[in-house]
């Protein structure tokens, strides 16, 4: 049996990136880039939009608690349909909070529905900010209570 000897064969000289790699190093480049340049936009956003969500948060909860301070009677008189806002105690977009409105009902658990016309001693009470403007969008705060004689 005859031995073969094993010659290399001699090396060709290569001198760059050939276009396919190339193509595939920037279209790799991209889809990494991307996402991480809108990671560093929302970041830089968030502080921003924490502070636009605090501050409506802050308004919805004041205004319940300048209607909670109102006398019984008054919101009782206020009392009307659940689907409506009251149009006595809701407030309009201003330059520091977004709109809050108002639902007031009177509530009987014991009926079906439960909000009906008669008087029971309970009032169901929601502020609410279902402002687009509020940032982050579509974000809507609100607060309800059931509110006794």
């Amino acid at each position: 049996m005859a031995t073969r000897t094993f010659r290399p064969r001699p090396e060709r000289h290569r001198s760059g990136f050939s276009y396919i790699e190339v193509v595939l190093a920037l279209l790799l480049l991209g889809v990494c880039v991307v996402p991480a340049v809108d990671a560093v936009k929302n970041a830089i956003a968030a502080p921003q939009i924490a502070e636009d969500a605090a501050r409506a948060l802050l308004c919805v909860n004041s205004h319940m608690e300048k209607i909670l301070a109102e006398p019984y009677q008054n919101l009782l008189n206020a009392a009307g349909d659940i689907a409506a806002a009251s149009t006595s105690y809701s407030l309009a977009a201003d330059s520091d909070c977004p709109a809050r409105n108002v639902y007031i009902a009177r509530y009987n658990p014991d009926a079906a529905p439960s909000f009906v016309a008669t008087d029971t001693g309970l009032l169901y009470l929601t502020v609410s900010s279902p402002d687009p403007s509020v940032t982050p969008p579509g974000t809507t705060f609100a607060f309800t209570v059931l509110l006794s004689r």
